[in-house]
């Protein structure tokens, strides 16, 4: 009941649609970020969930692909498995975070080809992307700091959730409960899910 409500949530998200009709390849990073995470929260739940960490770190790699900040994507599964190896010898647990490092670039590389066949380019096209980012996208920008923070809070808590202000606050409030449940159930878990957001 909880998944089906967090997919409807998402899926008949007026936000969510309205940024996906954009050309644009944060509605795909979306999709690769919630892999990620599935992956890696079934991997850390479980003893023997290496499977699940190899797939999540390819998850992480396609979304790296798909949109370069994606490569933060790696956060949670560097933090479950570190969480979940901790207690093997500090040579063999670096080797183990080592081996998903190693598969999401790979994945990258093989989904971004033009990382290697066209290097200039890309970081051409990375250079453009910093420069646009920090001058602002035709006037539509906010200064840095905590001018942007306050819009970032107000957007999340008042319009991501629903076109109507009230529902999405009230949506909102639901999920400051349940992060705070979640920190006060499991903090290892909390880590995991919170490492990204944060």
């Amino acid at each position: 009941q909880e998944a089906l409500l967090a997919a409807c949530f998402l899926a008949f998200s007026w936000e969510v649609a309205y940024h996906i009709r954009w050309i644009a390849t944060d509605g795909i990073l979306m999709q690769f970020g919630a892999l990620t995470l599935l992956c890696t929260i079934v991997a850390y739940r479980n003893p023997n969930g290496t499977r699940w960490f190899y797939l999540a770190a390819g998850a992480a790699g396609l979304g790296m692909g798909t949109k370069y900040p994606g490569g933060l994507l790696l956060a949670p599964v560097m933090v479950a498995g570190f969480l979940q190896y901790k207690d093997l010898a500090c040579d063999r647990l670096i080797l183990r975070l080592s081996v998903f490092i190693g598969i999401a670039l790979v994945i990258f590389l093989v989904s971004t080809p033009a990382v290697i066949l066209q290097p200039v380019e890309v970081l051409r096209g990375i250079l453009y992307e910093v420069r646009h980012y920090a001058s602002g996208h035709a006037g539509h920008t906010v200064l840095p700091g905590a001018g942007h923070g306050w819009r970032m809070l107000v957007y999340l808590s008042t319009s991501v959730f629903s076109h109507f202000p009230i529902i999405a606050l009230i949506v909102f409030g639901f999920s400051l409960i349940g992060g705070i449940a979640l920190i006060r159930e499991d903090r290892g878990m909390a880590t995991v899910v919170l490492s990204f957001p944060l």
